[in-house]
């Protein structure tokens, strides 16, 4: 399932047999696979390109910054670079994150040097069902305020966000998710800037067709993006918004792999 070329041998074997309409992805480790399965099929979704850009943490700031778009300071960790002249750079506190994991997986604050090496061997160590950690690592300065996510739909380019979650973190020096308000009314689904940002990060990773759920800080500046992820949100987000606003993620998703335009 999260091999592409494994994928791919399915796809064409189903396909040989039945009329395949849409390929429909909602696993972060398989995104990939499902992004190669519709193009092999000429079937609507995010391009092969764009998903290694946000599966990629480190491609996603490199888009980002190129862009022009508000970013913390970064560097990009090699394995074997214990990270000592990055973090010099940036700064503390800072974070250190695998660059291809998910779910906050090896996600760990840093607030003083003598804490750098065990968050960077930690951080090196984690792995996760079908995605590789190879140890390269990104070391982002920590970003101060609350933070909130984003579900949207992109149809042909047009990012049109329809949930916004306000997360509860837990403990430091982790980045668990430990709970999510929703509101259908939600101000800052009509906030000009946040919505510029959000439009211009898609642009700028080249997303112009299915589902993402993107992370915000809301810093004393303005919203500075966390990282987008090519499929719903995770923790029942969309079940939450279900309840609050009656719109079904999943039916969302599964509109926009046909090629429709979610009203």
């Amino acid at each position: 399932m999260y091999d592409p070329a494994s994928a791919l041998d399915a796809v064409r074997r189903v396909a040989a047999e039945h009329r395949v309409l849409g390929v429909y992805c909602w696993h972060e480790a398989a995104i990939q696979a499902a992004s190669e399965a519709a193009a092999e099929l000429g079937l609507p979704g995010p391009s092969p390109e764009a998903v290694r850009a946000v599966r990629d943490k480190s491609a996603t700031r490199r888009a980002l910054t190129a862009a022009g778009l508000p970013q913390p300071a970064f560097a990009v960790l090699a394995p074997g670079d214990d990270g000592t002249a990055a973090a010099a750079r940036i700064g503390y506190p800072l974070v250190v994150k695998p660059v291809s994991l998910g779910a906050s997986q090896g996600v760990i604050k840093v607030d003083e040097p003598g804490g750098l090496a065990a968050a960077v061997a930690a951080s090196r160590s984690t792995m996760q069902a079908g995605m590789t950690n190879d140890g390269t690592l990104l070391l982002e300065q920590y970003l101060e305020g609350p933070e909130i996510s984003v579900d949207a739909a992109v149809h042909e380019g047009e990012c049109r966000p329809y949930l916004l979650a306000r997360k509860v973190i837990g403990p430091e020096p982790y980045f668990e998710e430990m709970g999510h308000t929703v509101d259908a009314d939600d101000p800052l689904l009509r906030d000009p800037d946040l919505l510029a940002h959000l439009q211009a990060a898609h642009d700028a990773v080249g997303w112009r067709h299915g589902s993402t759920h993107t992370e915000f800080k809301l810093t004393p500046d303005g919203p500075v993006l966390v990282e987008i992820n090519g499929r719903l949100g995770g923790d029942l987000i969309p079940y939450l918004g279900l309840l609050a606003n009656g719109i079904d993620s999943g039916t969302v998703g599964a509109r926009l792999a046909l090629g429709e335009r979610p009203d």
